[in-house]
């Protein structure tokens, strides 16, 4: 993985937009980031961090306003870190903003984050936007190493990597689990103890259900249990049970021999007590079908009669239609009579003396039709005379508008064409007054030039001043610090027996002689210099120094600009250019108002020439449209004429056509009326006379005499159909006598009725008694089952328990080994047992850099050796001294070796954990920190280790105050401060 840039907006102390484009120390492979303590150095690795994962851990991984750089706070400016870098052949981009809260609202931003594809045309794909949790996952998936791991093998942070070399072995064991996810074997010793724990409570439910199961089967038996018996052996509950099982057995055979002879009992009283409950039913049936008998025969009379009331009915019936015909034609007849003296009456008021009969009625009516059809188009003709005066009079007033319109146009062609000369002579005066502005403008620009110059100068003066002021005083400010860090040294090297003496115990070698005897020490005196004093003086004139050059570089550039400024203004005073100025500025303000006032007249000028355009054109279309109306008026006129002259001739007498129209459609429907009615007169005298021969025959084929014996003959059919149901159901009655009469069991019978009740209770006592002994059997095989059931239930738990047992047994001991418990003699959980093996190869990695940063002097070794107490073991570490092949902890370490040791260590586990990652190449590498404690020898070493890293193209980024980092990395990233508080880059 590459990082190629990043650039910040609003973060942390950065204010305006700042980009580091790492690509630009490719060829060198090796940079610095240097600056004041608290200018912002490492809020660059802070930067990659929040694009990458959206957390800063310096800010607590929040990704809220606390990124947020407090010079924007109050403003709407976002804050926001786009970085680009390479993974593999790939390259992309990825763009991050923190929820902010913009002044004037209550509510935060959104989150936003956005990854793209960087293609190699020019172009980008878009992998996610928007929302986080995908742009999250898409980053994952490209980088391969989550945060933790990143700090870890890319950024190493300030004094973060020399927390992993002194860490204890719990504290060693936190960090290794978030690098290598072995949370899972955490996971296996708790699903481990809730085995072993659900296997002791599924052996106590066993045990319990075994007791409850053995107190039930006595409940069963009716047996007391012994008192020395507690039903947890097997062969001693089932030794017990056997008598009773035995016994048990016996009773069900007995019960059921018991059934069998109650059942045969049953079945004879049975049988005697059907036979002869079977002759007592035959001899009611027989007494209550000769009851039937006699009814019907008492009413065979009547049936007679409604049998010839019925046939009668149904002849009635018959004829009847044909009366109905002949009383309808008759009333028929009698309406389309007096139908026709109505119409008749009528046709001779209106055409007396006429002719009334068919033939001339309709030729009379064929001829009115004519006559109304002719008047209907005169009708619409004379509807239309009114609308043709509307239009004459509309096309008259037409005419009046078009002349007023055509004279109204010619007027106005007539102005604009009058106005025109005198606008052509305010143009030439404007342009004559315009044309000096180019001569004006040339003149004003260098006297501008020379005026701004000359006031740049004399506050440049006054600026430079102040500059040489600040400059005097950090240069005092750094001397003084030199001289305060070199008397410290010299006390320090004056105390330096009695800092070693401080580290001495009996028995322990002395690091300058090697003696194990220390028979005088030197005593550390009261307010002795430390390490961290000197080191903060350090830090002191370091940040003296910064200032100072600081300082320099703007007298220097002070210098430079005044020099440029007094040049460009020519000496010249700021008053006279000022004078000089304003003068041009008044000449080009009179050519500039003349220039604006040609351009309105010109404008002017157009606008005439398109109003005179217009006008003409407006003048042209009046003149064709007064002809036209003209032409319009006259053929209207000619129509009108024409029309009047027509429905003039058809009106006649009357007032309207219309109204003449309305008199032939009266006397049309007067003369139809009388040729319909006289012709249903015809037609409705024939069928009368038709129906009333129809009914004259249908009364003499059914033998009626009249009319009125068939209405007295006929019944409604409700009444028809009452008396039929009533002849069938009797007819049906006689038949089901005859047949039960005749059937053979009741044929033959005892004339007295016979006696039931002493064999009917015989049966019910034999019924009771097969129904106890069925429930005796049912108890006693209830029981039986019963103890079957708990005795194969008790069988099952005493195997299902011996099978739990020796997997509980199993279970428990290895969940006691993955805790570090129980066998386990080096208290090593299953977790440290896989750490341990990551722990190693890191140490073995590590090594490597380490002998050479050492001259061969230290190397690093994995330790297992057990804790004291209840602590876990498995994850320590020593050093391992070749000068006196002596084995001791890390603390131990002088600050300078501390460093070495923390920075192998730190590379070899990044090596491990890339490795890890799928091979992940580390293109760019952060150093945060730390070099302030070495000595002039050791930081060589380190820096030379350092800069073996650049091998394969790597590119390695240091972050450091010290000089002699400076002096020997080239490439520098400085971090200032500017006027306002916040940082830049240069």
């Amino acid at each position: 993985m590459k990082i190629h840039s990043v650039t910040m907006k609003g973060f942390g102390p950065y204010k305006e937009t700042e980009t580091v484009n790492f690509d630009a120390f490719n060829d060198e492979g090796l940079f610095l980031i240097t600056g004041k303590t608290g200018a912002g150095k490492t809020s660059i690795l802070d930067a990659i961090t929040f694009a990458l994962f959206g957390n800063v851990p310096r800010y607590g991984n929040v990704t809220d306003d606390s990124v947020r750089s407090k010079y924007v706070v109050d403003t709407d400016i976002e804050t926001r870190v786009d970085l680009e870098f390479s993974q593999g052949p790939d390259r992309y981009r990825v763009s991050r903003t923190p929820s902010f809260t913009k002044p004037g609202n209550k509510n935060s931003t959104a989150v936003w984050a956005e990854i793209v594809k960087l293609l190699p045309d020019g172009t980008q794909e878009a992998l996610a936007s928007r929302k986080v949790s995908l742009v999250n996952q898409q980053i994952a998936s490209i980088v391969r190493l989550n945060a933790d791991q990143f700090k870890q093998v890319i950024l190493l942070a300030q004094g973060a990597f020399q927390e992993f070399l002194l860490a204890k072995s719990e504290e060693r064991r936190t960090l290794l689990r978030q690098l290598f996810n072995s949370g899972r074997f955490l996971d296996y010793s708790t699903d481990l103890e809730e085995q072993a724990r659900v296997l002791r409570t599924q052996l106590a439910h066993l045990g319990t259900a075994v007791k409850t199961q053995v107190h039930t089967l006595a409940a069963e038996f009716g047996e007391e249990l012994p008192t020395e018996f507690d039903g947890t052996e097997r062969a001693e509950i089932l030794e017990w049970a056997a008598p009773l099982v035995a016994a048990l057995a016996e009773r069900v055979a007995l019960a059921h021999v018991a059934v069998t002879e109650a059942e045969a009992v049953r079945a004879g009283a049975e049988n005697a007590f059907s036979a002869i409950q079977a002759v007592a039913v035959n001899q009611k049936r027989l007494a209550e079908t000769q009851a039937v008998a006699a009814d019907l025969d008492t009413a065979k009379d009547a049936i007679e009669r409604d049998r010839l009331a019925l046939d009668a009915a149904a002849k009635a019936d018959a004829v009847w239609v044909a009366v109905e015909a002949q009383i309808t034609a008759q009333l028929a007849a009698e309406g389309a009579a007096i139908d026709h003296a109505q119409a008749l009456s009528v046709f001779v008021d209106a055409f007396p003396g006429s002719d009334s009969s068919i033939g001339v009625l309709a030729e009379q009516a064929k001829e009115l039709a004519a006559q109304f059809a002719r008047l209907e188009a005169l009708v619409h003709a004379e509807k239309g005379l009114t609308e043709i005066a509307n239009d004459l009079e509309l096309a008259k007033s037409a005419v009046l508008e078009a002349e007023d319109r055509h004279a109204s146009t010619a007027l106005r062609v007539q102005e604009l064409q009058d106005s025109e000369p005198q606008l052509k002579q305010q143009i030439e005066t404007a342009a004559k007054g315009a044309a000096g502005e180019n001569a004006a403008n040339q003149t004003l620009g260098p006297l501008e030039s020379q005026l701004a110059a000359a006031q740049d100068a004399e506050r440049l003066t006054r600026d430079l001043q102040q500059a040489r002021a600040a400059d005097i005083q950090a240069r005092k400010a750094s001397d003084e610090s030199s001289k305060a860090l070199t008397d410290f040294k010299a006390t320090q090297y004056g105390q330096f027996a009695g800092v070693l003496a401080q580290e001495l115990a009996d028995g322990d070698p002395c690091r300058v002689c090697g003696s194990t005897v220390h028979p005088k020490l030197a005593i550390l005196a009261d307010g002795h210099v430390t390490a961290e004093q000197v080191e903060e003086a350090e830090l002191e004139v370091a940040a003296k120094r910064d200032d100072q050059a600081e300082t320099t570089d703007v007298v220097t550039r002070l210098e430079t600009q005044l020099k440029t400024a007094e040049a460009q203004s020519k000496g010249e005073p700021v008053a006279e250019l000022v004078a000089n100025a304003d003068v041009a500025r008044a000449h080009l303000e009179t050519a500039r108002q003349a220039a604006e006032s040609l351009k309105e007249l010109t404008d002017q000028r157009d606008a005439l020439a398109d109003s005179l355009s217009t006008a003409s054109q407006a003048q042209a279309t009046a003149k064709v449209q007064l002809a036209t109306k003209q032409g319009e008026l006259k053929s209207l006129d000619r129509e009108f004429t024409k029309e009047s002259t027509k429905v003039g001739r058809e009106r006649g007498d009357f007032a309207s056509v219309a109204e003449r129209q309305t008199r032939v459609d009266s006397e049309h429907r007067i003369v139809e009326t009388l040729l319909e009615t006289t012709r249903a007169l015809e037609k409705a005298t024939t069928h009368f006379d038709a129906a009333s021969k129809v009914c004259a025959d249908e009364l003499a084929r059914r033998g009626f005499a009249d009319t009125v014996v068939v209405k007295a003959a006929r019944l409604p059919l409700a009444e028809q159909e009452r008396i039929a149901r009533k002849v069938k159901s009797h007819d049906e009655a006689l038949a089901v006598v005859a047949s039960t009469l005749a059937e053979e069991a009741l044929q033959n019978l005892p004339a007295e009725p016979v006696e039931i009740g002493d064999l009917h209770l015989a049966y019910e006592d034999a019924k009771r008694a097969k129904s106890q002994a069925d429930q005796a059997f049912g108890e006693v095989n209830r029981v039986q089952v019963r103890t079957n059931q708990l005795l194969a239930e008790i069988n099952a738990a005493f195997a299902e328990s011996g099978s739990a047992q020796a997997e509980f047994e199993t279970v428990d001991r290895l969940a006691q080994t993955v805790r570090g418990q129980g066998p386990n003699t080096k208290k090593m959980t299953l977790e440290t047992f896989a750490l341990a093996a990551d722990l190693e190869e890191i140490v073995a990695a590590a090594n490597v850099l380490l002998v050479k940063m050492t001259n061969g002097r230290y190397e690093l070794r994995y330790s297992d050796v057990l804790t004291k107490g209840k602590a876990l073991s498995g994850l320590g570490l020593d050093v391992i001294d070749a000068y006196n092949d002596e084995r001791r902890p890390p603390e131990s370490l002088s600050g300078g070796e501390k460093f070495q040791a923390s920075l192998a260590l730190a590379l070899g586990l990044a090596e491990v954990v890339t490795n890890r990652n799928g091979g992940v190449r580390l293109d760019t590498l952060f150093i945060d920190e730390g070099f302030g404690a070495l000595d002039e020898d050791t930081l060589s070493e380190v820096l030379d280790t350092i800069d073996a890293l650049r091998e394969g193209g790597r590119t390695v980024g240091l972050i450091s105050h010290v000089d002699k980092v400076k002096e020997r990395i080239h490439n520098h990233i400085h971090v200032k401060v500017a006027a306002g508080g916040w940082s830049t880059l240069a």
